[in-house]
């Protein structure tokens, strides 16, 4: 393939990919959002008391995100549970954050960096 064909297929998939902030609202809401935060608090605190249970959607639905709440805070993240499909909200010293920030930031504290796959 020459250079030009190249470049116009690199154009064209990079046309295509999503921003990180559109990835974070496509990431899904409310419930959904909440049951990965729940796997990305569990294995990020393992062996910490006040580790969150993994949770699946419904499990959530039921308790609002009380635990993956809980978990949040002891990290020093304000976490708002935004219902069905409205992504939730992250705070940061009373500064709103993306969810990416909020996961980053939680690592970054604890010094422990969990691989993202399977964690949406």
């Amino acid at each position: 393939m020459d250079a030009s064909k190249l470049d116009k297929l690199r154009q064209a998939h990079a046309d295509n990919l999503l921003t990180a902030n559109e990835l974070d609202q496509a990431a899904g809401g409310g419930r959904r959002e909440t049951a990965h935060d729940s796997k990305f608090l569990n294995q990020l605190m393992a062996g910490m008391p006040g580790r969150p249970p993994i949770q699946d959607e419904y499990e959530v639905k039921d308790d609002q995100g009380a635990a993956v709440k809980a978990a949040w805070g002891q990290l020093g993240i304000r976490f708002e549970y935004r219902g069905y499909t409205t992504p939730n909200n992250y705070f940061l010293d009373g500064k709103k954050i993306s969810r990416a920030e909020a996961m980053n930031y939680a690592q970054k504290r604890l010094g422990k960096y969990i691989s993202d796959s399977g964690v949406r």
